[in-house]
């Protein structure tokens, strides 16, 4: 079996706030995230918690690789997007990241 698509959705687990970084709540986000994958068939990935650095900031941020041959829509990117724009009032970013096969996609809210 061979799966040729990749997703990684980077998810902040800090929001800065005021000049200064503050841990967010993620438990509730990330269930619904994790429910929306579900739902929408991409059972199985991977999870990462990681080290990221943003205009002279050092944060921790989870990564969600998702490995899959499914081309139906809609696709993990889509979800993600669609996830990331319901729950930013709690996550406070500015802009939002994933990647998608070999590409840093980086959308402004």
């Amino acid at each position: 079996m061979i799966l040729n698509l990749k997703y990684v959705l980077h998810i902040p687990t800090h929001k800065f706030e005021n000049k200064i970084v503050t841990a967010i709540n993620m438990k509730k986000c990330m269930d619904d995230l994790e429910k929306k994958l579900n739902e929408n068939g991409y059972h199985s990935f991977y999870k990462s918690k990681v080290e990221g650095h943003y205009k002279s900031r050092t944060f921790e941020e989870v990564l969600i690789t998702i490995f899959t041959n499914n081309t139906a829509e809609p696709q993990p990117d889509k979800l993600f997007i669609e996830w990331f724009k319901e729950h930013n009032d709690e996550l406070k970013q500015e802009s939002f990241a994933y990647e998608k096969n070999n590409e840093l996609i980086i959308e402004k809210l």
